[in-house]
């Protein structure tokens, strides 16, 4: 006699090692998909504006000044403090211009200050918020005595014009 091998035993079968298949990998597949893990996922951009990150500078005196790093899209010069425009170096950073900030609206010399330092390479800024005038004078002169930038800071630095007699 002939055995009866009818049509619906086989997709039975197909079905239940596929079954069996889909049970096997759900047990090796991660709890959580990618999609639900990409809201954890932070862009570049996010990420840069959301992380900015402090550095030390130490000055003559040894004293360490706290500096953050800003972007150029940022508002920067709103502030009353120091600015200082460096270039990545081979172990760290070095110091093309350093700023003085008065925090005024139409304030445009610190924007000229990053312009000309960018010629030189600076492709960071570092600010240090410092509101008090004198103090910032001395902060400025302490760190350009340690760091030598390659722009000096103050218009003393440069040789005096020389005045003719009358």
């Amino acid at each position: 006699m002939r055995r009866n091998t009818g049509a619906g035993r086989r997709p039975e079968k197909e079905s239940q090692k596929s079954q069996s298949l889909v049970s096997k990998l759900r047990f090796h597949l991660p709890k959580k998909t990618r999609h639900e893990n990409k809201a954890r996922i932070y862009k570049p951009s996010e990420r840069k504006e959301n992380i900015m990150a402090r550095v030390s500078f130490c000055g003559r005196s040894g004293r360490a000044w706290s500096f953050t790093e800003r972007g150029l899209e940022t508002d920067w010069a709103r502030q009353p403090g120091i600015a200082l425009f460096a270039a990545p170096d081979t172990y760290g950073w070095r110091i093309i211009r350093m700023v003085e900030m008065t925090g005024r609206m139409h304030d445009v010399q610190p924007v000229w200050a990053q312009l000309d330092a960018a010629r030189y390479g600076a492709k960071a800024i570092f600010v240090h918020e410092e509101s008090d005038f004198e103090a910032r004078r001395a902060v400025l002169a302490d760190l350009e005595a340690g760091l030598s930038p390659v722009l000096p800071v103050f218009s003393g630095a440069q040789p005096a014009p020389v005045r003719m007699a009358a």
